[in-house]
């Protein structure tokens, strides 16, 4: 696990998600858990460092498969992909939106 995935982890943590590390980064970076919703999240440091796009694909359709969100970290923001499209926050903010949104 890098140094800024668990930034990530510890800031999802304090949100009051429950969070988990893959092994390997496999099939994402962390899954994370708030109010019986799962999110598949793929952290990136930067902005500007992509997921490629059949990794985003699979990372997806998991998602879709399991019932779960899937987010991408780039640097402080999360994109949260839902199965009507997508939505971006601030990463502070993340819980609180998915709040808002009636996500969990």
């Amino acid at each position: 696990m890098s140094e800024y995935e668990r930034v990530i982890a510890s800031l999802l943590s304090r949100q009051g998600f429950l969070v988990f590390q893959t092994i390997g980064s496999e099939p994402v970076d962390l899954i994370a858990i708030i109010n019986g919703i799962a999110l598949l999240v793929e952290v990136k440091e930067k902005e500007s460092i992509s997921v490629r796009p059949s990794q985003e694909k699979y990372q997806r359709d998991l998602a879709r498969r399991y019932g779960c969100l899937y987010v991408v970290i780039k640097g402080d923001q999360a994109t949260v992909y839902t199965n009507t499209g997508y939505f971006k926050v601030d990463i502070e903010l993340l819980a609180e939106s998915l709040k808002k949104y009636h996500l969990v």
